[in-house]
């Protein structure tokens, strides 16, 4: 091969090189748009709600038998003035829901219609909080990777709290992370969104330990004062928000943060593989009074349980 050959094809071979740049990064650009978020959730909601309406006409067995025999029923008395208290959920997706079926006229519907949104809202979220940490890329890829996720669709169109409570739990993650720098705008809505998730799901309660994250991660990189003055206001925030719901509950029930829930960690700790659920919440669970209980009575075996979940469940969420 002569010279001026192999000069020829080496400049053909980074020409193409370019070209392929140039392509990659004009994609990039594009994407980068502040409206692409919003392209992607909208064709997520219009595709999904469409399928999801025409084709999911009769409720699953699993989560929607929640819906209908718990959450419906607490809809149609919050339209007729009455809050239920339950033991294990908080109250505002029954209301919610009593609001969309009401506008709707079929509370099935509405659930599914609620499911849809909030997931189309979490690809937005998705995306544009990824672009931020990373790139407009990354964030791309990862949205679209979670709109075509069996198990991310499956709940899109399941009536249930579980979307609605997800897309609650990843604003207060957005607002929170929103910004490098501090900004008490967006500290302000994260704790807000903090507070709707606990009144949705009571595990929500999660979200507090913000508070340790702004005190000892720090990064905004703010002075103690700053970091002091922040989770003060993260905390006091979350608490305005839960507290209408939590006086009533000390009101009715003696307890700020009533709920039963810990007896559904009893039989996960003390019951399961053992006793039926059936047997253990009609014949055991009464003899349970709290939380504190359910440690104590056995911490070995609690912390154990607690930390072999926690491996369970991560090798579970990778898989789907």
């Amino acid at each position: 091969m002569s010279k001026s050959q192999s000069a020829k094809q080496k400049k053909e071979s980074t020409k193409k090189i370019h070209v392929k740049k140039s392509i990659s990064s004009i994609f990039e650009n594009y994407i980068s748009s502040k409206y692409t978020g919003v392209v992607l959730a909208a064709i997520y909601f219009v595709v999904v709600g469409l399928v999801s309406f025409i084709f999911h006409t009769v409720g699953d067995y699993g989560i929607e038998t929640d819906f209908f025999w718990g959450y419906v029923p607490s809809a149609k008395k919050f339209l007729s003035g009455e809050i239920l208290m339950d033991a294990f959920r908080g109250p505002l997706y029954p209301m919610v829901l009593g609001i969309f079926g009401f506008i709707l006229g079929d509370f099935f519907h509405a659930g599914i219609f609620i499911a849809v949104l909030s997931a189309s809202v979490l690809v937005y979220i998705t995306f544009e909080l990824l672009k931020k940490i990373f790139s407009p890329l990354v964030s791309f890829i990862v949205a679209i990777l979670l709109a075509v996720n069996p198990v991310f669709i499956q709940y899109s169109y399941s009536a249930g709290t579980d979307m609605f409570f997800n897309v609650l739990a990843a604003l207060t993650l957005f607002f929170f992370f929103k910004n490098k720098e501090l900004s008490y705008k967006n500290l302000i809505l994260a704790a807000f969104f903090g507070g709707l998730s606990y009144l949705t799901r009571y595990n929500g309660i999660f979200l507090t330990s913000f508070v340790i994250v702004i005190l000892f991660v720090n990064s905004w990189n703010v002075s103690w004062i700053n970091r002091i003055k922040a989770s003060i206001i993260f905390a006091a925030v979350f608490l305005i928000t839960i507290s209408p719901w939590g006086f009533y509950c000390l009101k009715e029930k003696g307890s700020f943060f009533y709920n039963e829930n810990y007896k559904n960690i009893a039989y996960e700790v003390y019951g399961k593989g053992k006793i039926s659920w059936d047997d253990f919440w009609f014949s055991e669970s009464s003899k349970i009074t709290s939380l504190t209980e359910v440690i104590f009575k056995d911490t070995g075996l609690f912390f154990s349980t607690v930390a072999a979940n926690i491996a369970d469940h991560f090798v579970n969420d990778m898989e789907n």
